[in-house]
């Protein structure tokens, strides 16, 4: 089933007929890339994944605009697409589409901390910052918890407030730096502000603060990656991406491993949550 040859024609139709349509149609869409090793030379790989659990990988040869086209995922896709700031990703989707990721950018924070010191004025004002995205995390939290589909107007007002303040403190402070990872964390939090708290607004059709799903998928690649080496060519790292597809989506859905190979064993592969 899995050695030389065509794809499986049990799992062969899953990408294009069930994942990439489900994903296409979904309101939300998690998105990440990692390089991995393909005999010897690197390639990437890629997923998105959807609310529902639908999961979609794909293996290209290289990182690029091109690339990203040729998976035919982002081109019909009419909802809001979470993903970090990798160009390509922006180039696909409008600018109210698409939110940055507040994990990446907690952790870019505290990186400036660190290299600044916490109490200088840049280590501070990132201190602060981060107080203020994870002040907006926990009000959508909170609002989830109790059913709520918006936060309250006052708390939206407040956080929208403390953020602009924080994003012209944090321009202030780091225009003279140069070509710093400070100036250009703080240009990027103060230009793109829209972006970082998106979810804020719409958290209630699946937009999270986080693109914690995405990176979640992609984790067991780098332990497959320690464990068996490098794919020994392009197609069989392609024909992996199709069967874990398959895989991952069932088992999101609450579906054995086992089961779903049997499954397609038989050719009656699960479509369906």
């Amino acid at each position: 089933m899995f050695g030389s040859g065509g794809d499986p024609p049990a799992i062969r139709p899953l990408p294009t007929h069930l994942g990439k349509r489900r994903l296409i149609d979904a309101p939300v869409l998690f998105a990440d890339e990692t390089p991995i090793s393909v005999a010897g030379k690197t390639a990437w790989l890629w997923t998105f994944t959807a609310p529902d659990g639908t999961c979609w990988y794909a293996v290209t040869a290289s990182r690029s605009l091109e690339a990203l086209k040729g998976l035919g995922v982002l081109q019909g896709f009419g909802g809001i697409l979470v993903r970090d700031d990798y160009a390509a990703y922006y180039s696909q989707t409008g600018p109210d589409r698409v939110r940055l990721c507040c994990a990446h950018l907690l952790r870019k924070l505290q990186s400036v901390v660190e290299a600044c010191g916490e109490h200088s004025e840049v280590g501070a004002w990132a201190a602060q910052h981060q107080s203020v995205l994870r002040d907006a995390i926990s009000a959508v939290k909170a609002a989830r918890a109790e059913g709520k589909t918006s936060l309250d107007a006052q708390v939206l007002a407040r956080i929208e407030v403390d953020y602009a303040h924080q994003a012209a403190l944090g321009r202030a402070l780091t225009d003279h730096l140069g070509d710093s990872d400070a100036r250009r964390l703080a240009r990027r939090l103060d230009e793109k502000r829209g972006q970082v708290l998106l979810f804020t607004r719409h958290f209630a059709t699946g937009v999270e603060p986080t693109n914690n799903r995405a990176e979640r998928s992609l984790r067991h690649t780098k332990t497959k990656m320690k464990i068996s080496g490098c794919w020994q060519s392009l197609r069989t790292a392609q024909r992996w991406a199709t069967i874990h597809t398959y895989i991952a989506t069932v088992r999101a859905w609450g579906h054995s491993a086992a089961d779903a190979l049997r499954a397609a064993l038989l050719e009656q592969p699960i479509l369906n949550p």
